[in-house]
C-alpha cells in the first residue's frame, strides 16, 4: 500500500516538473505571468459566467492571457456570435471597444501565443462585416457631395 501511494505521489509530482511539460505548456505559465505583470489587474474565477458580463468585459477577457482559458474562450465565443449577427452600429461599437481594450492590453500580449480573440478570428469577422474605414470617413462623403450640392446651388441662382 505504501508503495502504491508513493508511486502515485511521484507520478503526480513529476507532471509538475517543467521537464515533463511540453514546450507549449512550459511557455504558458511564463506568458501568463508576463501578461499579468504588464496588464491592469483582473481576477476572474474559472466559474465566472461570461454571458452575464457587459460587452467590454467580454472583449477584455477574450484578449487576456492571464485568466482561465475556459473563461477567455467562453467570452470570445460570445463576442464572436455578436460579431456574426450584429448590425453595423453594433459592429462599430464592438470595434471601438476592441480598440480601447487593445490599447491597454495589446502591449502585454506574448509573442508566439494567440489570445482567444485571435484564435476565434473575431477581427477577421469584423473586418469582413464592417464597411471599410474609407466608406465610414466623413471626408469621403463630404468630397462626394460637394460637387452635386454646388450644382444644385447653381441651379437655384
Amino acid at each position: 500500500m505504501f508503495l502504491l501511494i508513493t508511486a502515485a505521489l511521484a507520478a503526480a509530482c513529476s507532471t509538475l516538473d517543467p521537464r515533463h511539460l511540453s514546450a507549449s505548456e512550459q511557455r504558458q505559465p511564463r506568458c501568463s505571468d508576463k501578461f499579468a505583470a504588464c496588464a491592469p489587474p483582473a481576477s476572474y474565477e474559472a466559474t465566472v459566467d461570461a454571458s452575464r458580463l457587459e460587452l467590454r468585459k467580454q472583449i477584455q477577457l477574450a484578449l487576456r492571457m492571464d485568466v482561465p482559458e475556459n473563461v477567455s474562450s467562453d467570452a470570445a465565443a460570445l463576442v464572436l456570435r455578436r460579431a456574426e449577427k450584429a448590425d453595423v452600429p453594433a459592429l462599430l461599437e464592438l470595434a471601438s471597444l476592441y480598440e480601447d481594450e487593445w490599447a491597454i492590453l495589446g502591449k502585454c500580449q506574448c509573442k508566439g501565443e494567440e489570445n482567444q480573440w485571435d484564435k476565434k478570428r473575431i477581427g477577421a469577422v469584423l473586418a469582413k462585416r464592417l464597411p471599410s474605414a474609407e466608406l465610414r470617413s466623413p471626408k469621403l462623403w463630404e468630397d462626394r457631395m460637394a460637387a452635386p450640392l454646388a450644382a444644385i446651388r447653381d441651379l437655384k441662382h
